[in-house]
């Protein structure tokens, strides 16, 4: 009977420090998005120009690289279409009021862009906030 207490209370103990030693590991190397800047153990660092900063922090899990890479797929589309959408409509406005059929065409085309952009931006921030939820989950893993 003493040797089951034993035991019991010897696993119990070493359960409880595992616990401990994996809550300690993710307090210490987990990360969240605060604004412009990401969060790890407690300091705020910059994100970089496109990121830059924080994909160095997805090297750690190779399920966080590849959403990562489709993290910047999504950016980078919402981007171009964002920035060829305003590009048309700067060009229509531009535009002589003689040529009202090529502005606007120009114009649907611009606005139309622009708006479509919008989804794949939110498409875009769900799969960043999808790359650092592998990332943490992985830290525990690995």
């Amino acid at each position: 009977m003493k040797s089951i207490i034993l035991t019991l209370t010897s696993l119990f103990i070493f359960q409880a420090s595992h616990a401990q030693d994996a809550y300690k590991t993710f307090k210490m190397e987990s990360i969240y998005l605060h604004g412009n800047k990401f969060v790890k153990n407690d300091i705020k660092y910059p994100v970089g120009i496109f990121s830059s900063n924080l994909a160095n922090e997805m090297e750690v899990s190779p399920h966080a690289v590849a959403e990562w890479k489709k993290y910047k797929s999504f950016r980078n589309w919402s981007f171009i279409t964002s920035i060829v959408g305003l590009g048309l409509t700067l060009r229509a406005l531009t535009l002589p009021l003689d040529k009202k059929n090529l502005r606007t065409g120009l114009l649907i085309g611009g606005f139309g862009l622009t708006i479509a952009s919008i989804p794949i931006s939110v498409k875009s921030s769900n799969q960043l906030q999808k790359a650092i939820w592998t990332r943490n989950r992985d830290i525990l893993q690995f």
